[in-house]
């Protein structure tokens, strides 16, 4: 990820860089907007901008820092993906980082668009939740900000909402120096309680200009049409991509 990605929405990277530059870092923030309109990769380079050894206000890409963000590796980033419901009642967390997540994680450091969706994974696990809560207060130091970054946050509501109300305990009582980034494409889909404990960054869709040049790169046929029809939506592009035209008209 680079600066030709958050050139996409510069607006809201000013307001990002404003937050960074002010040491003003809230708690917990909540990232929403359209499909497909890079929440999930702007969340990241935030996370990235607040532990750059450089600089508040401009990712250098070259500390020691940013070198391990560029794998998303880095030890003060925790990234949380809806995972598959364990087959018995198991409380390890590592169980559940598989290959499959694993080679996602990397997609993802490669792709900021590239969507993670592990098979048979429709919520965020209570599993997931308690070894944030058992690691986040742990090892705390003055170097770097600790970032937990949950994408598809929604899903932490769902069922009896268990994982939503333990993630609110945490939000009520953070550790110091952390940050919580919850991603949402369903913004109504997640608790009042927790909504109103997140400061709230809306992000807009693309621009058809960016989409349209996207499918242009690609030599895309009928690429005014597609890009029409994607509204911003780059999830939808790549879909389109790989379909025959005569599917889509």
């Amino acid at each position: 990820m680079n600066y030709n990605f958050i050139s996409l929405q510069k607006n809201t990277w000013k307001r990002l860089v404003k937050i960074s530059e002010s040491s003003n870092i809230g708690n917990a923030y909540l990232f929403s907007g359209p499909i497909g309109s890079g929440k999930e990769g702007i969340a990241l380079m935030f996370a990235q901008l607040l532990n750059c050894v450089s600089s508040k206000t401009e990712i250098c890409f070259q500390c020691d820092s940013c070198i391990r963000f560029k794998s998303l590796q880095h030890e003060k980033l925790k990234i949380i993906v809806p995972l598959p419901a364990p087959k018995t009642n198991k409380d390890d967390y590592n169980s559940f980082i598989t290959d499959e997540y694993i080679d996602a994680i990397h997609q993802k450091s490669l792709d900021p668009f590239y969507k993670i969706m592990i098979p048979k994974s429709n919520r965020i696990l209570i599993q997931t939740i308690r070894h944030i809560k058992k690691t986040i207060y742990l090892n705390q130091n003055n170097i770097g900000r600790s970032i937990v970054v949950i994408f598809d946050s929604e899903l932490l509501c769902e069922g009896q909402g268990e994982s939503g109300n333990a993630l609110l305990k945490i939000l009520e009582e953070p550790p110091e120096n952390t940050t919580i980034i919850l991603v949402s494409d369903h913004k109504n889909m997640l608790f009042q309680t927790i909504i109103s404990r997140c400061q709230s960054i809306e992000i807009p869709p693309l621009s058809d200009e960016y989409i349209l040049k996207w499918f242009m790169k690609r030599k895309s046929e009928n690429a005014e049409f597609l890009a029409s029809i994607c509204r911003g939506n780059m999830h939808k592009a790549k879909s389109l991509s790989i379909q025959p035209v005569t599917t889509i008209i």
